[in-house]
């Protein structure tokens, strides 16, 4: 299933579908086409649209845990992360790197202090934030992950810009096997709160090595330079009925 948004990512998973003989089926609105089948279903599609298919039908699309990155052994971080509220963020005076935990209720970056985060009329102050120490990311990577197996992936950022080019996302063999090997020692490390079908992303942080940047749901994420096919065999694994 596809929501009515139309991408590039969507289409790549759409051919693949096709090449593997899946049922495709674009919304073509926030109400459920006529036809649909009742089983095996399989979601890509932002996290609103997902949210809406989740109240129309008897299925659910799990989320990594809020906290699952703060439950990391130190050695894959390396650096400073921790959990807090909306509102227990807005009292912090450090420069740090601010993030929201699910709800999208603002711009994940870099601020001065958390008095430059959303005011309480804007945001609720009980929405969960991670709050990590500012770091150099060199490169980050996407790995689509399957019951701790990382099954496709692509490196996407290099120092903050888009590593495409071309078309293409270069990377060189090593620095794709650490990579992919960082998202696979975390898995293994806390695999609690996570989907059976996951994304990890991971990066080379500036003096400090190989490190984790999160996780995120395999059924929303971008593809970058990921294998469309291997990526449909993880959205297998994030559709939950009830």
């Amino acid at each position: 299933m596809l929501s009515p948004r139309m991408c590039e990512d969507s289409q790549r998973l759409s051919r693949a579908a096709g090449s593997l003989d899946w049922k495709v089926v674009r919304w073509a609105d926030w109400r459920v086409p006529e036809g649909l089948p009742e089983t095996d279903l399989v979601l890509y599609a932002a996290p609103l649209f997902a949210e809406r298919v989740s109240q129309l039908l008897p299925i659910d699309f799990p989320e990594p845990d809020d906290r699952w990155l703060t439950k990391l052994d130190a050695s894959l971080l390396n650096r400073k992360v921790e959990a807090t509220t909306l509102a227990e963020a807005r009292q912090i005076k450090e420069r740090s790197f601010f993030k929201p935990a699910s709800f999208k209720t603002f711009r994940a970056g870099v601020y001065e202090s958390g008095a430059e985060l959303p005011e309480e009329d804007k945001a609720d102050g009980d929405n969960p934030v991670l709050v990590s120490e500012v770091v150099v990311w060199e490169s980050e990577f996407r790995f689509f992950m399957l019951d701790g197996k990382a099954l496709t992936g692509s490196v996407y950022f290099r120092f903050g810009e888009s590593a495409e080019g071309n078309g293409e996302w270069p990377c060189g063999e090593e620095e794709f096997a650490l990579a992919r090997e960082t998202a696979e020692r975390a898995y293994a490390d806390c695999s609690e709160g996570l989907p059976a079908g996951v994304v990890i992303d991971t990066g080379y942080i500036q003096g400090s090595g190989w490190s984790v940047i999160e996780a995120n749901p395999a059924w929303g994420s971008g593809l970058y330079g990921s294998e469309a096919v291997s990526v449909l065999k993880v959205l297998e694994k994030t559709a939950v009925s009830r």
